[in-house]
């Protein structure tokens, strides 16, 4: 396997399984140009995870990938999923107590920082991302 398709596959392992929606926040009605304009001036593509429990189950999930301005703080973006995960992520045994600490700090340091996967995906496809529906 030549590089760049290890550098592929590594792309595409990294990305978060909701990617292929193609959902992104702050993205709707720009152009791959304009988007890749914005990239440059430091704007990043991010998401965050929630953690909710009961009892047997835990479920740890993504949020939509949101195109987030440079001069913006991502943890405050991030505070519902915070919220949402101190008072529900606990309650599973075991998980709850693995993934809520895990969910918090990735949400409190900024969330996954995913653009240049994102940018990949988007070069390769030759798109821009759809816009969000209702």
């Amino acid at each position: 396997m030549d590089m760049a398709n290890a550098q592929e596959v590594q792309v595409a392992n990294r990305m978060p399984t909701h990617l292929n929606k193609l959902r992104i926040e702050g993205a709707e009605g720009k152009s791959f140009a304009k988007i890749d304009a914005l990239l440059q001036e430091g704007w990043r593509f991010v998401f965050f995870e929630y953690c909710v429990s009961c009892f047997v189950f835990t479920l740890r999930r993504p949020t939509d990938i949101i195109f987030m301005p440079p001069d913006e703080h991502r943890w405050l973006r991030a505070l519902p999923y915070i919220f949402m995960s101190l008072l529900l992520g606990w309650w599973g045994v075991p998980w709850g107590f693995i993934y809520t600490p895990i969910v918090l700090f990735s949400n409190l340091t900024g969330g996954c920082d995913v653009t240049a996967q994102t940018r990949a995906w988007l070069e390769s496809h030759g798109q821009a991302p759809r816009e969000m529906a209702g």
